[in-house]
Parts: C-alpha cells; structure tokens; sequence
C-alpha cells in the first residue's frame, strides 16, 4: 500500500464517522423528545389515578350512608323480591 491509498482510506473513514455522528445526533432527539411525551404521559396518568381514587372514595361513603340510613334497594326485603 502506498501513501495515496492510506490517504484515501483515512478521508473515507473521517467522511463515514462524521455521516454517522450525524445520524446518531438525530435519534438521540428522537429519543429525548419521546422521553418527554412519556413524562407527559405519566403526569396525565397520575392525575387521573388520583381523580378515580377520589371518584372511588366518595361512592364507597355515599354507599355506607345508603346502607346505614336503609335507602339501599338491595338491604330492602321488599325490593329485594321485586327485583327477583
């Protein structure tokens, strides 16, 4: 080999790596920019987690004062065998 040729091996390897950094500079903004859809995501997700554990302790105490008042249909006999 001769000095051209490693010339010209050196030029296409710094034009390859260049041409590659460039590629990976790109998907790692593809990657960070879904990073910050999914914590998005997850912000939403833990706000409505919160609203149905908020939803799902107001029925529970609407339910007990139903059954401890005896306004619920299914504690009524009554009802009860109307239903069946």
């Amino acid at each position: 080999m001769d000095l051209g040729h490693l010339i010209v091996m050196g030029a296409m390897f710094w034009w390859f790596n260049g041409r590659m950094e460039k590629k990976f500079d790109k998907i790692d903004v593809r990657f960070e920019k879904m990073e910050a859809r999914f914590d998005k995501m997850d912000q939403r997700m833990d706000r409505i987690e919160s609203h149905v554990n908020n939803i799902d302790k107001r029925l529970f105490v609407v339910e007990a004062i139903l059954q401890m008042k005896g306004c619920c249909a299914i504690t009524d006999d009554k009802q009860l065998k109307k239903a069946e």
